[in-house]
């Protein structure tokens, strides 16, 4: 086997691959990634076996075959110049033999030459590393395949993500049996719409969007919110405007497909919080503030609020048109700043204490310039709302304790 191909695009690869590259893996295998070489594409893939990444790139292929080689070695026989990474070229059939990558599958050994250097490293066998499902395979059989927008869908998994609770992953993996239901992002697709959401123990985040084309089936999956949070980053760097998302029929692995990169997630218990009950119907009181002088004014009270169990109290006034935001601790004393609001004039102003970080959280992963804050008494909950052309978001921080306007 023997490919030529140019080594920034490689380092690109390698670069890409390398989140799926598990510091300590389980066996040996896991430390290499697989090189395998078909047609005029190299593809290097890598798993951890809870995520897969498998990058194409263009390349000159001499003779057909795959290897896997150890990733470690593979970067550090890359010359300085080729592992900073270049934006990637197409091979073309004049591509010069100094800056090539040699396979050869039956000595099970990987030479490359990048520059100046000129390296040997010891293989594996192609069949010893773990499958990767491909696009052709995951939506057979009783699988389905849905087409996204990639931009949206990334805007949309980093609004919701600030409500998933990463301590669930930590305690996952360091206590058995533990179930890790706030360390999810649940995704369902029906029709016209596209609904993602996250619950962590004092917080719910949904956000809605379209679906286009709309699709005749119904979908919904719960994925792990930190392998979310490594794939939309490298989707979102191919720059495409759309990506195919495939369910085999298995149902024990996703499949996130773009043209030159394939990202496969296992999926967890397909078990969800509940959350349908915890998003109220009617406010008791609404008031629309704009985002930046919001979070301004909790980080200008953060640091007596934390003083404090992270507590801030949030009062309206209707008829000032403010808002105040308020932060008291017995030491300090009480840190408080005004904003101004527009109220709804048959709506009554409210005072509640919510919990500091939760709501910057939300404040902070909403994208309109302009958000609505709404008090549901009866729940004891307060929802931040988040309205654009695209997509709209809802925070419901909950179990914050109120009291009537005037006591």
């Amino acid at each position: 086997m023997k490919i030529y191909c140019e080594p920034g695009a490689l380092a690109q690869a390698l670069a890409q691959v390398a989140a799926a590259v598990p510091s300590r893996p389980r066996v040996p295998i896991l430390s290499c990634v697989l090189l395998t070489a078909k047609g005029d594409r190299l593809t290097v893939s890598a798993t951890d076996l809870g995520l897969g990444i498998a990058c194409r790139l263009p390349a000159r292929v001499e003779r057909e075959g795959a290897v896997a080689v150890s990733f470690a070695r593979l970067v550090g026989s890359m010359a300085p110049s080729s592992r900073q990474g270049t934006k990637r070229k197409t091979a073309q059939e004049g591509h010069s033999p100094a800056d090539a990558v040699e396979m050869d599958a039956g000595s099970m050994s990987v030479s490359v030459s990048s520059g100046r250097r000129r390296a040997t490293i010891s293989g594996a066998a192609a069949g010893d590393f773990p499958v990767l499902p491909t696009l052709e395979h995951a939506g057979a059989g009783e699988g389905w395949t849905l087409r996204l927008d990639l931009p949206l869908l990334c805007s949309m998994v980093e609004q919701v993500a600030c409500a998933a609770d990463p301590r669930d992953e930590w305690s996952a993996r360091h206590q058995p049996g533990f179930r890790p239901l706030y360390a999810r992002v649940l995704l369902v697709a029906q029709g016209g719409r596209i609904t993602l959401a996250a619950r962590g123990a004092g917080a719910l985040a949904l956000c809605e969007g379209p679906l286009v084309p709309p699709w005749g089936g119904a979908c919904a999956l719960v994925l792990p919110a930190g392998n979310l949070a490594k794939i939309m980053p490298l989707l979102q760097e191919t720059g495409e405007p759309s990506v195919q998302v495939a369910l085999a029929a298995g149902r024990e692995r996703v499949l996130f497909h773009t043209p030159g990169l394939d990202v496969v997630c296992s999926l967890p218990e397909q078990k969800f919080a509940e959350f349908g009950h915890l998003m109220p119907g009617t406010a008791t009181s609404r008031a629309l503030v704009a985002r930046a002088p919001l979070a301004a004014a909790l980080d200008f009270v953060d640091f007596v609020a934390s003083r404090n169990g992270s507590v801030v109290e949030l009062c309206t006034q209707p008829e000032s048109g403010t808002l105040l935001v308020c932060a008291r601790d017995r030491a300090m004393g009480e840190q408080s700043t005004q904003i101004g609001v527009s109220v709804a004039a048959d709506a009554a102003g409210f005072r509640c204490e919510t919990v500091s970080f939760l709501l910057k959280r939300a404040v902070e992963a909403a994208r309109a310039s302009a958000l609505s804050l709404e008090w549901y008494a009866g729940e004891d909950t307060l929802v931040v709302r988040s309205h654009e052309a695209d997509c709209s978001s809802a925070y419901a921080i909950l179990g914050g304790s109120a009291r009537a306007q005037g006591e």
